[in-house]
């Protein structure tokens, strides 16, 4: 988990969002040149190859695993996702992954539509920014209203764990790392 709200709400640095405690950003799961997993620690900018090009040392996207986030992200019961903004070749990676394992073609449509590139704003290019809807019985929450960022943190948290905890190819020691 990288960049949330901050306490109390409203403009932070760096984002125009952020600011309702119903945004995060993800930084993306990455192998090496070898394809051996490393965690990131900061955000990395890719290209349209999935391959980084921020000079760094070199990173390849690893389509296998981020799928597997916006997976549970997107069919968790209980969290309304509003979007998933990601740079539009990533998106394309994703979509195509899920097609080449078999996932239901409606699964693929669904993540279709919260996957996007925005327009307005950077690429995403070097993490994925999910929105969530605000949550049901929580009266306060409103587009520039007071921050809830324990309860976004949870929801998306809890979200991923439950789906991810035992996940073959994520593993639970990402689960239980210093993001967590």
């Amino acid at each position: 988990v990288a960049d949330l709200s901050r306490a109390g709400g409203g403009l932070g640095p760096h984002h125009r969002s952020h600011q309702t405690g119903r945004d995060v950003d993800l930084l993306f799961f990455v192998t090496d040149r070898s394809g051996r997993s490393v965690m990131l620690e900061e955000m990395r900018h890719f290209g349209e190859d999935g391959t980084t090009v921020d000079g760094g040392p070199p990173l390849r996207f690893d389509v296998r695993r981020t799928w597997v986030v916006v997976r549970a992200l997107a069919t968790t019961p209980g969290v309304e996702l509003e979007h998933l903004f990601i740079f539009a070749p990533l998106r394309s990676m994703l979509l195509d992954h899920a097609r080449a394992i078999g996932e239901p073609e409606s699964l693929v449509a669904w993540a279709g539509e919260l996957l996007s590139q925005p327009a307005d704003s950077a690429p995403h290019d070097d993490h994925l920014h999910v929105r969530i809807r605000c949550p049901a019985g929580d009266l306060g929450c409103q587009d520039g209203g007071r921050v809830r960022v324990k309860k976004a943190r949870e929801v998306i948290a809890g979200a991923i764990t439950a789906q991810l905890a035992a996940h073959p190819i994520i593993g639970t020691p990402w689960l239980h790392g210093p993001h967590w």
